[in-house]
């Protein structure tokens, strides 16, 4: 299931030259793949290299290498031992990863695209409190998306708002939230490697940080994220 490298990758790349992205983060652009409705290609920003990012931060995380800002192989490491470590089961509201795969803007992780029953891609959970506010099914789905990341004890550094995404049926009900990024830890001991009451602790330390952002953004105390959706 998650492949080290998307088939395609020992082949043409994905042409994405006049493709454009239906999200933008502040490192990363996503795009449809356009060979398959279901899944997205995650490339870096070309005018945001791995080097600016490593000049952006403290002094001592300067001395890390490379490698260590890359977001794409970041998230295919966490989402590959998550998936040997819980099983299948552990992806019901987290996106999955493919693996890598080539393209015209550099080297892309293939992730599974979560749409509507409609067909559309699902709004973020910022975007739907902006539209509907904090309603009783946003709140029961919330529950059930917090008690499952603590229950699989999913890796997570700071859970954005604009990182979970709203599935929703043809009729407008809430299926499930789904997170798609925010992967990984922010400590230097590997999150695997900690003891199951450790890595316990630090999820739920970032579920409730995660349940005071949703009503500190309700209430407008949270500026909305520069991260979104592109019409």
């Amino acid at each position: 299931m998650h492949a080290r490298a998307d088939r395609r990758s020992v082949a043409a790349a994905v042409d994405l030259s006049r493709a454009i992205p239906f999200a933008r983060g502040g490192r990363r652009l996503c795009f449809v793949d356009p060979a398959r409705k279901d899944r997205g290609i995650k490339v870096r920003r070309p005018d945001y290299t791995l080097a600016d990012q490593r000049r952006a931060k403290s002094a001592w995380k300067r001395l890390r290498p490379l490698v260590r800002f890359d977001d794409n192989r970041q998230d295919e490491h966490i989402l590959r031992r998550l998936g040997q470590r819980r099983g299948e089961v552990a992806f019901a509201h987290v996106a999955r990863q493919f693996g890598f795969v080539s393209t015209s803007l550099g080297l892309g992780l293939s992730v599974e695209l979560i749409r509507d029953g409609d067909g559309e891609i699902s709004r973020t959970l910022e975007s739907y409190l902006t539209i509907h506010g904090y309603s009783p099914e946003c709140q029961a789905a919330v529950e059930v998306f917090c008690e499952h990341l603590a229950t699989y004890r999913v890796p997570t550094r700071k859970i954005m708002l604009c990182n979970v995404l709203v599935q929703e049926d043809v009729d407008g009900q809430i299926r499930r939230l789904v997170l798609i990024d925010d992967f990984g830890t922010t400590n230097y001991c590997p999150f695997f490697l900690r003891t199951d009451t450790s890595q316990q602790r630090k999820v739920l330390r970032k579920v409730d940080d995660f349940v005071a952002r949703i009503h500190g953004f309700v209430a407008g105390e949270v500026t909305p994220s520069a991260v979104s959706l592109l019409d």
